[in-house]
């Protein structure tokens, strides 16, 4: 039962990587890394050159928009932790 369960969560990450392949693949970085309001969550990058992703205490809508830069940061994370798991 365990290998069924992972094997459908690998089709649903093929499938939602397709989707997003699809999505993203004309993006430039620029329009990546545009902010849609002052306030939302975002990518940074630090002195080192590496980029950290803003880590939420919550979750409610006050936060502000996101960036495309961490919606595919979150999804990219999200799906790792799947995978991992």
């Amino acid at each position: 039962m365990a290998e069924e369960a992972r094997d459908f969560l690998i089709r649903q990450f093929e499938t939602a990587w397709r989707l997003t392949s699809f999505h993203l693949e004309g993006l430039t970085t620029e329009e990546c890394l545009w902010r849609p309001a002052r306030n939302g969550l975002h990518v940074h990058q630090v002195p080192d050159g590496t980029w950290r992703a803003d880590w939420p205490s919550h979750e409610r809508y006050d936060i502000g928009p996101p960036s495309i830069a961490w919606l595919t940061w979150h999804l990219c994370f999200w799906w790792s932790m799947v995978l991992d798991h």
